[in-house]
């Protein structure tokens, strides 16, 4: 599995950790999609909004169906990280209908 996002986080979590933040970030957009979308000008929003809308809020608590112990450990890692782990699995410029 590639995030494209360096060795640093690579060693932080292992690749089962990997796959349930992955889950989690699907199942979190797959969740609010719709209704984020309902709520713009337009029918698509870029990548950047729906990483800003999946990371925010605890909605990968609420929506991700993710173990909190490994929640907790994605969490923790700086933010910038966190981006770079959803930019790896969110690799389209705009999502929408």
């Amino acid at each position: 599995m590639n995030y494209s996002m360096g060795e640093m986080i690579v060693d932080k979590m292992n690749i089962n950790e990997l796959q349930e933040i992955k889950f989690a970030f699907e199942m979190t957009w797959q969740a609010i999609g719709m209704d984020i979308l309902a709520c713009t000008d337009g029918d698509t929003i870029s990548k950047g909004e729906v990483i800003e809308c999946v990371l925010d809020a605890d909605r990968m608590s609420a929506y991700g169906d993710i173990d909190k112990a490994i929640l907790d450990k994605f969490n923790a890692l700086p933010y910038s990280e966190r981006i770079k782990m959803a930019e790896g699995y969110f690799t389209f410029a705009r999502y929408g209908y």
